[in-house]
């Protein structure tokens, strides 16, 4: 009988250290709601008090040509001479103005087309036109507008255009040479949307 009673403790005994957990006397709570909610599976949310960062998308510039490639031989010196049509998104939402750059990678000391304080309304630029009430800078050709793609003969450049959302105006009474303005765009740029092309002749 005593063998019996000594099973029957220790199986009582066990039981009890199962629920309690504890040799110090204290039992586990029933969770709350609140905590089951808490470690819920699926949950995405993050830690309270971290931000919820919102990826923007990148600002683009499109031209006839796809980005990387060849341009189009219309807008050189070899064919029309016209400046191509431009058209961009994704800008910020602070941008006051735009301004365009091209440049020559392989002779950066030539300027090809330089353009400010274009609209922040203004998304597209027609083929051979410039932005209403922009600014265009004089170009190394001495006229104010677009100097063709034209490297020397055998030979092939790369060339990028370059979009500026602006963050304010660029005053174009004290900047008013291509290069000084390039200067103050970078100074107050938000972000930029590139096109890279080549041209062989």
């Amino acid at each position: 009988m005593s063998s019996l009673r000594s099973t029957i403790a220790i199986a009582v005994c066990a039981a009890v250290a199962l629920v309690s957990c504890s040799t110090d006397g204290r039992t586990m709570q029933e969770p709350t709601p609140n905590q089951i909610a808490a470690v819920s599976p699926g949950s995405t949310l993050p830690p309270e008090g971290d931000a919820v960062i919102e990826q923007s998308d990148p600002l683009t510039l499109t031209a006839p040509w796809a980005s990387g490639t060849a341009i189009d031989p219309r807008y050189t010196c070899d064919g029309e001479a016209l400046s191509p049509p431009l058209a961009w998104s994704s800008a910020p939402s602070e941008t006051k103005a735009f301004g365009i750059v091209l440049t020559d990678r392989d002779k950066t000391d030539y300027i090809h087309w330089v353009i400010t304080n274009i609209d922040p309304t203004v998304t597209t630029i027609s083929e051979n036109t410039n932005p209403t009430g922009a600014y265009v800078a004089e170009n190394s050709e001495k006229k104010r507008g677009y100097a063709a793609p034209c490297p020397p003969d055998g030979s092939t450049h790369s060339f990028s255009i370059t979009l500026y959302a602006l963050s304010s105006l660029v005053d174009t009474q004290k900047y008013s040479t291509a290069s000084s303005i390039i200067e103050q765009m970078n100074s107050v740029v938000l972000e930029v949307g590139t096109n890279d092309f080549t041209y062989s002749r």
